[in-house]
This record gives structure tokens, sequence and C-alpha cells, in this order.
């Protein structure tokens, strides 16, 4: 800016100088339009090039990951998966920052990556639950806060993961009933993995109202770095005053 200022001011000088030279006639006027057009010209020139330069550094720290996700798109054609790598949003439920998850991929090629990932695909295949899970809740975990009560499922016994169902209970010649949904979750940090975050939830509760079974279709984190998209459906009943 100091460069383009300077070069203002010198342009300036010489008109004025030229002006007076001119004695007053047309001239003068004449040279000062046609250096400021000049000065004009190197000044969008500049812009123009500094505008350029912010530009390209923007996209190279934005795309950094861009070729593995791109060959992860091939993979997912290969495989019929739908693996991705987490976004910034997706990578803060994890305890890995952006910075080491791009040092991460960034540190293989593009066949050390597909390695990775075919190694990935295969341990999650071994490991993998069912796309639709049916299971019911033991007495993991229960909180209550006068009728309302909050239960926990804890889905895997290699980690602290779980879902939970918040819910009204009554209670009625001590048998314990549902009287109403109130909503349902999950731990908002992975402790481990699998992870599983629900994308949506629905509910539906037995014909006596003891037991209220809790919809969560979920993405699976396989890993910090791997997301698998592709819909887990578990389905958890859960059962009044348990």
């Amino acid at each position: 800016m100091y460069f383009i200022h300077c070069m203002l001011i010198i342009s300036g000088k010489y008109t004025y100088q030229d002006s007076n030279r001119a004695g007053g006639n047309n001239l003068g006027g004449k040279v000062m339009k046609k250096r400021l057009k000049y000065a004009l010209a190197i000044l969008f020139a500049l812009t123009l090039l500094v505008n350029g330069s912010f530009s390209a550094l923007a996209a190279t720290e934005s795309d950094v990951l861009l070729p593995y996700r791109e060959k992860l798109n091939l993979l997912n054609e290969e495989l019929g998966t739908q693996y991705k790598i987490p976004t910034n949003e997706e990578l803060a439920v994890t305890d890995m920052t952006v910075q080491e998850l791009n040092d991460f991929y960034t540190s293989m090629d593009l066949n050390e990556f597909e390695e990775y990932i075919l190694e990935m695909h295969d341990q999650n295949a071994k490991n993998s639950e069912a796309r639709i899970q049916n299971v019911i809740a033991v007495n993991d975990g229960i909180s209550a806060r006068a009728t309302e009560t909050e239960q926990f499922y804890y889905y895997s016994s290699s980690n602290r993961n779980y879902f939970t169902l918040k819910s009204k209970i009554v209670t009625v010649n001590n048998v314990a009933y549902y009287n109403s949904f109130v909503n349902a979750g999950y731990n908002s940090k992975a402790t481990g993995y699998p992870y599983y975050v629900p994308m949506s939830i629905s509910y539906s509760v037995s014909s006596d109202s003891r037991q209220m079974t809790v919809s969560y279709n979920c993405s699976k984190y396989i890993s910090a770095t791997l997301i698998d998209t592709g819909y887990y459906t578990i389905n958890v009943t859960y059962t009044a005053g348990a």
C-alpha cells in the first residue's frame, strides 16, 4: 500500500509541474488525465495481484484434504460404502483437532491412504454391528427428578458411549408406566469407537405403557478420522422403572 501511495503522490507531482509548464493551457489537463489513467491502471493491477494471492492461499489451506476426499469417493464407489472424512464440525465430537486430522492424512501418499481405508473397511466389516439392531436396555443407569426419568443404554463393552431416554413415568399400585416421551439423545463426546451419532430419532410405546422403544438412526464413527454415513438403526427397548 505504501508503494501505491507513493506512485499516486509522484504522479500528482509530475502532473502539477506539467500543468505549470503548460502555462495553464489545455495541454496540462491532458497530461494530468493521462498520468491519472496510468496510476489507476497500476493500482488496479496490483489489487488483482494481491487478491489473487490471498485467494490462492485460502484455497490451499481449505483444500489440503481434497485429493484424499476425491480418492475416498472413488473407493466408496468400488466398495459400495458411504465413508467420509470428518468435517470440522463433525470432528468436534472427537479428541482430534483439525490440524491433527490434516497432518494424519497428509502424512500418507494416496496409495498409503487407499491401504488405510481398505484396512479400516475390513476392520469395520469384521466388527460391524447389524445395520438394524433390536436391544433391550437393562438397568445400566437411571436418575430420577420428580416424575421425569432419564435412562441410559451403553451399547459397547469397550467404551462408555451411550444413548438416553428422558420420559415422564407414573406409578400405579407400585407398577411404573410411561406417561409421556420427553426426548432421547446420546453422549455428545466420543469416549471410544465405535461411536454412533443419531441423525433422527423416533419412538413407540407398548400397549400396556410399560415399555418404550426408541429408534436411533445413526451414522457411525469407525475412528476419529473416518465416518460411515450409511444409516445404522438401533432400536432400544426401555422398561418403565427399570
